[in-house]
C-alpha cells in the first residue's frame, strides 16, 4: 500500500470531529471516524488494517459501532477518496496515548493534535456527564483537566520523533488561514480544506473561547485553573505557529479543480 498514515487526536470534546468534517473534503484524504479506536487502544492496530479490504470491512472488535453504516456520509467520502488518496488514517480522540505504537508500528505517520480552550473542554466532559447516557460516568470536569494535560505532554513527548501538527480549535473556527496551515504540514492542495471549512463554518457558530467557565461551579473553575498545565500549553502553543508558518505547497489550476470534484 502506497499511502502515508494520517492519525487526527486530541483531548476528547476539543473539535476533532468538527475538523474532521473538514478533512473529509480532500481527495488527498480517507479518513476513519474512530475506526479502528478499539484495535488502537489493544495495541493490535498494523497498517494492513487501512488496505482497502480490510478498511472497509468491519469487524468485532474494531471499534465501539457495529457497521460502517453509522456515520455514513464520512464514510461515502472515505469510499470515494481512498484510491486516490495520499493519506489514509483514522480519527481517534486520546489517540495521544498510543503514540508510541503509531509510531513503532507505521511508516510515514502524522499526526493533527486539536488543542481547545481547557475551561470549553471541561464544560463539554460536565454536559456529557449530565445528558449522555453513554457517557463515562466518572468523567466530568476533573478528569477534563487530566485529558487535556495528557494530550499536551504527549504532543511535546513525540514532537521531536514524528511529524505533529497541533491545531488548536479556536484558531480553526475563526481564520480559513488555518487549514492552509494543514495543507502545508501535510503537502496537499489547500483549496479542498478551504471548500470544507467555508461550509463548516457557515453551519456553525461558536461561542467565544473559555466561556465554559461560565457553566461550571466556582470551586471546578479554581481547581481547573490550579491544575491545567499551563507551561505546557505555552510550549504547544509555540510549536503550532513554528510549523503553521511553513509556505502552503504551490498547485496548479487543473490540480485544484480537479481535487475539488
Amino acid at each position: 500500500m502506497n499511502k502515508k498514515f494520517l492519525f487526527v487526536c486530541g483531548c476528547p470534546r476539543s473539535g476533532t470531529s468538527y475538523f474532521q468534517a473538514i478533512l473529509v473534503w480532500h481527495p488527498a484524504i480517507a479518513l476513519g471516524t474512530e475506526r479502528f479506536n478499539l484495535r488502537l487502544f489493544a495495541r493490535a492496530l498494523m497498517p494492513t488494517d487501512f488496505e482497502r479490504e480490510r478498511f472497509f470491512r468491519m469487524e468485532t472488535g474494531d471499534t465501539w459501532y457495529d457497521d460502517l453504516s453509522h456515520f455514513p456520509w464520512r464514510q461515502r467520502r472515505a469510499e470515494a477518496h481512498y484510491d486516490s488518496a495520499a493519506y489514509v488514517g483514522d480519527k481517534v480522540p486520546r489517540g495521544y496515548e498510543c503514540f508510541d505504537h503509531l509510531v513503532t508500528h507505521f511508516p510515514d505517520v502524522h499526526f493533527i493534535c486539536l488543542v481547545r480552550n481547557v475551561f470549553d473542554v471541561a464544560a463539554s466532559y460536565e454536559s456529557r456527564k449530565r445528558d449522555v447516557a453513554d457517557w463515562n460516568p466518572d468523567w466530568g470536569p476533573r478528569i477534563a483537566v487530566e485529558h487535556w494535560n495528557a494530550s499536551l505532554k504527549a504532543i511535546l513527548a513525540y514532537a521531536d520523533v514524528a511529524p505533529i501538527l497541533p491545531v488548536f480549535y479556536e484558531d480553526l473556527v475563526a481564520s480559513e488561514a488555518t487549514v492552509d496551515g494543514v495543507a502545508a504540514f501535510l503537502g496537499i492542495d489547500p483549496e479542498p480544506l478551504r471548500t470544507g471549512w467555508k461550509n463548516k463554518a457557515r453551519l456553525e457558530s461558536q461561542p467565544k473561547p473559555g466561556a465554559g467557565a461560565e457553566r461550571l461551579t466556582a470551586e471546578d473553575v479554581a481547581f481547573i485553573t490550579a491544575a491545567a498545565d499551563h507551561d505546557a500549553l505555552t510550549r504547544v502553543t509555540q510549536l503550532a505557529r513554528r510549523i503553521a508558518d511553513r509556505p502552503v505547497p504551490s498547485f496548479t489550476s487543473r490540480h485544484s479543480s480537479r481535487s475539488q470534484a
